[in-house]
């Protein structure tokens, strides 16, 4: 598309802008979000959609083997590190068996789709070749989405939202001790107490007044020895730390392989840790045991 033509393909060009601009202006920024980039994928849709029916309706277009043996390489790729020697990564998760079942579906999927994608692609047109592909990432995304719990469990704190909900109660706080659980708030509806971390938050702390609600370990430690509940959320290795370096009472709320959630408050009913009964914990194996509290 030459400048002197570009009145013919205006549409394209303010697509091309659209997208181009998006991915500038977020790209030089300095704070990024996930959601931030949605914008560009509204015209990035536009313009492949034009493209790819412009070939489904008989139109030789010289990129499209191009692109079916990108994604056979790309496939072939995935599929190789997914099936590494020894598969190490398969330490680190619980049900190792559901989870090697998830990772041979989808590279098994990607195997044969790209296969099939790049042999009807050839020999079929490009009808047979974009139908194989549609229906591999289809198929793909769909398992996928069915163990996107298995592959994502160590950041997910959907679990110990859960176990809390129906325990909050008005003048409760709750507190992501030394890191930010992204969906905690939105599990929970409500605001979360940071405590020594900012990350991805540090943009908006230095632009706005977040004192009410991003806080130092020294005052989160006031209120966790006050008269108020406070929920506490923070990874199991955090809280071993916390176990062997400190004095202090925690009451064991729930906890997964990877965190734990805990209050400054308990009842008689409830599983506690007291200072001389405090086990070590190994992030990801078996859980501690826990006594009644007396």
């Amino acid at each position: 598309m030459s400048w002197r033509r570009r009145r013919q393909h205006k549409e394209a060009l303010f697509l091309i802008l659209w997208a181009g601009l998006v991915l500038v202006f977020f790209s030089a920024s300095s704070s990024k979000l996930i959601p931030y980039i949605l914008p560009i994928f509204p015209p990035l849709a536009i313009l492949i959609g034009r493209y790819l029916a412009a070939a489904w309706d008989g139109r030789h277009l010289p990129g499209i083997p191009s692109g079916y043996w990108i994604f056979f390489i790309m496939s072939s790729m995935l599929v190789a590190a997914a099936l590494m020697p020894g598969q190490r990564y398969l330490k680190g998760y619980s049900d190792v068996a559901r989870f090697t079942l998830s990772v041979y579906t989808l590279t098994s999927l990607l195997t044969f789709g790209s296969l099939a994608t790049l042999i009807l692609g050839r020999y079929g047109g490009f009808r047979g070749g974009f139908s194989a592909l549609t229906l591999t990432s289809v198929l793909f995304l769909v398992v996928l989405n069915s163990s996107l719990m298995l592959f994502n469990q160590r950041r997910s704190v959907k679990e110990l939202a859960v176990a809390l909900q129906h325990r909050l109660r008005p003048g409760n706080e709750v507190v992501s001790y030394q890191t930010y659980y992204q969906d905690l708030p939105v599990y929970l509806q409500r605001r979360i107490t940071v405590v020594g971390w900012k990350g991805e938050l540090d943009f908006g702390a230095r632009v706005e007044d977040v004192s009410g609600w991003m806080i130092e370990d020294a005052e989160f430690w006031q209120k966790w020895n006050g008269p108020f509940t406070v929920y506490m959320v923070t990874s199991r290795a955090r809280y071993s730390k916390l176990l062997a370096q400190s004095g202090r009472q925690f009451y064991l709320v729930a906890q997964t392989d990877y965190d734990v959630l805990l209050s400054n408050k308990g009842n008689p009913t409830e599983l506690r840790l007291r200072r001389e009964e405090r086990p070590a914990i190994s992030p990801g194996f078996a859980n501690p045991p826990a006594k009644e509290a007396m």
